[in-house]
């Protein structure tokens, strides 16, 4: 078992796995009604989705399936206990009833939710390199090369 070190952050992955005729609809749910920005041991949050590529060495991580698509969200935290209690109106809510000796779990899912989200802590242990670009930066530059490809 790892051992129990303060860091000064936590980062949150969440692991989505959403139906592709609700792509949109979660889109627009991480970026407003899920939005966290202001709360309390926030740092930053990025919304990403895995890249299939031609060379097989960058796809060894098996995460695509025609039924749903996947999106990794990586959430910067103070604590966990911040990160719960930012997302508490959002997390699923769930039940619980025992009869005769069999235990039934129940968890509600966003409708665009094809499984439900996973989620796991992770703490920093060491770090390379500088700052992150603005992720705005990003989608602009993304934009630009989806126009020059289009355009041939």
């Amino acid at each position: 078992m790892p051992s129990q070190r303060r860091t000064i952050m936590v980062i949150i992955l969440v692991y989505w796995q959403i139906k592709e005729d609700r792509v949109e609809e979660f889109e627009k749910y991480w970026k407003t009604l899920g939005n966290v920005e202001g709360k309390k041991g926030f740092y930053r949050e990025i919304l990403t989705e895995p890249v299939a590529q031609s060379d097989s060495k960058f796809n060894t991580l098996s995460m695509t399936d025609r039924n749903y698509r996947v999106y990794m969200n990586l959430g910067f935290w103070n604590s966990v206990e911040d990160f719960e209690n930012a997302v508490r109106e959002t997390m699923p809510k769930t039940s619980q009833t025992t009869a005769s000796g069999r235990t039934k779990q129940v968890i509600e899912l966003e409708p665009f939710e094809f499984k439900l989200r996973e989620r796991i802590v992770l703490t920093p242990i060491a770090e390379r390199g500088g700052s992150l670009p603005d992720v705005s930066d990003l989608e602009d530059a993304g934009m630009e090369l989806l126009v020059r490809k289009i355009a041939g």
